[in-house]
């Protein structure tokens, strides 16, 4: 084990596969998420500079929960990608039952999962198709071939209109 368990089942599990999946594209395969592969990678490297500083004596999950707590609610005007991440945890957890927290992380977890997906970027999914394929890179296959072809617009905030999504209710 990696010191993380896996989840029971349901919305846990669910919530913390896609959670490390996600973590995973941004540390080895930043060129599937939006934006730049480069520019992703070096606030990825920002990110666990700061955090390795700042959870420095850190050996426990506990301990690191609870220093991430100290670090939101200190006066600091420094908003950190580390320091919004700890106010976040701080919010979910104020969540309850604890079930619904769960159930709130599964759902952002699969929507973003599914925002992620569409990608102008073939040439990525093509070298991941010949080493065998990428779970990004199936549901870029599927959505693809249901015309999805463009992530959802975010000007109109989270879920906006997809121009390539059914203009009705009838079913495909």
């Amino acid at each position: 084990m990696d010191g993380h368990p896996v989840p029971p089942t349901g919305d846990q599990r669910v919530a913390k596969t896609l959670s490390d999946y996600c973590a995973y594209l941004v540390a080895f395969v930043p060129d599937m998420l939006p934006d730049n592969g480069y520019d992703t990678q070096r606030i990825f490297d920002a990110v666990v500079m700061e955090a390795r500083k700042s959870l420095a004596g850190c050996d426990t999950v506990s301990s690191r929960c609870a220093k991430l707590v100290t670090l939101v609610v200190t006066k600091d005007s420094n908003r950190t990608i580390l320091r919004l991440g700890g106010r976040l945890g701080r919010e979910l957890r104020r969540v309850a039952p604890e079930s619904r927290r769960w159930k709130v992380l599964a759902d952002f977890w699969a929507e973003y999962i599914l925002f992620l997906a569409p990608s102008s970027n073939a040439e990525i999914h093509a070298e991941k198709l010949a080493a065998g394929g990428e779970f990004m890179t199936h549901l870029w296959a599927l959505l693809t071939h249901a015309g999805i072809l463009d992530r959802p617009s975010t000007a109109n905030g989270a879920g906006g209109n997809n121009s390539a999504a059914p203009a009705d209710d009838s079913p495909v």
